[in-house]
């Protein structure tokens, strides 16, 4: 009988203790999911004095550039945009060499010259001498004249004056042709996507996304030019086709095209 009742005690007391914690332990936990919901809430749906809606270095509020992660992660992963990325380095490594090259041509000169020049004609491909070669057995990959150079200067000889400048003046003119086709990628399938994922361009600057998307890549808003600073007025020059296009197909995008190209630079184009 003493037993029952010391049993009886204990579980008395086990129940009491249980009665008295758990509603605190149920306000804790209501207390910590309430907490969490609103920094979800905060995040997802920042109201006007969040440091979601706080502005960074591209003037995106943090919450669009949160939106925008994916499209930039995206377009840095895609192939167009690596290639693109390799032709456009060893073009300004060509102008950097090219005046040395010219006036103290060897045969160690030349061939870097033909390579660097393989590297902006086709990007997707490597540059070592193998892999040029195995390239120019393909018709089409590289001018004829460029097998003929490559083939004397592997043999040891040395290319004269007006063969270098040739070389010089194709690699110009693929560079070109690079970045109109990497311009209207960007401006015909990535920047209108990413405008619109947000909102489109009644909701957020194109040319802010573009800073946030792009980074330091050449577009529209840039000129695709080498030595012009983004986002600041394209003062000569010839106006990039992409650009054109861009602006032909989203003309809402014209006070953007006229910060960049000059005041009512927009209106020649969307007449037409």
């Amino acid at each position: 009988m003493r037993h029952r009742f010391v049993l009886s005690f204990r579980l008395l007391a086990v129940l009491t203790t249980l009665t008295l914690t758990f509603p605190a332990l149920l306000r804790a936990d209501s207390t910590a999911s309430t907490s969490t919901s609103a920094t979800i809430n905060t995040f997802f749906n920042p109201g006007p004095a969040t440091p979601c809606n706080q502005t960074g270095p591209t003037g995106l509020t943090k919450y669009q550039e949160y939106q925008l992660s994916g499209q930039r992660d995206k377009y840095n992963d895609n192939q167009m945009t690596k290639e693109f990325h390799v032709a456009n380095t060893a073009y300004q490594q060509l102008q950097e060499v090219a005046p040395d090259v010219m006036a103290h041509g060897s045969t160690a000169k030349d061939n870097l010259l033909l390579k660097t020049f393989a590297r902006i004609d086709n990007p997707g491909m490597g540059v070592r001498e193998s892999t040029v070669e195995m390239e120019m057995k393909n018709p089409g990959v590289f001018p004829g004249w460029f097998e003929d150079m490559w083939n004397k200067v592997a043999g040891g000889g040395v290319l004269n004056p007006q063969q270098r400048q040739q070389i010089i003046d194709a690699a110009q003119e693929a560079h070109k042709g690079n970045v109109n086709s990497f311009l209207s990628y960007q401006n015909n399938e990535v920047l209108p996507q990413a405008v619109n994922s947000i909102g489109g361009p009644q909701v957020a600057d194109p040319r802010k996304v573009a800073a946030y998307v792009f980074g330091n890549q050449p577009s529209v808003f840039t000129g695709g030019g080498q030595n012009e600073a983004p986002g600041q007025p394209n003062t000569g020059g010839q106006i990039p086709d992409g650009a054109i296009q861009m602006l032909q197909k989203n003309p809402s995008l014209a006070p953007a095209f006229d910060a960049k190209y000059g005041q009512g630079s927009s209106a020649s184009y969307l007449k037409q």
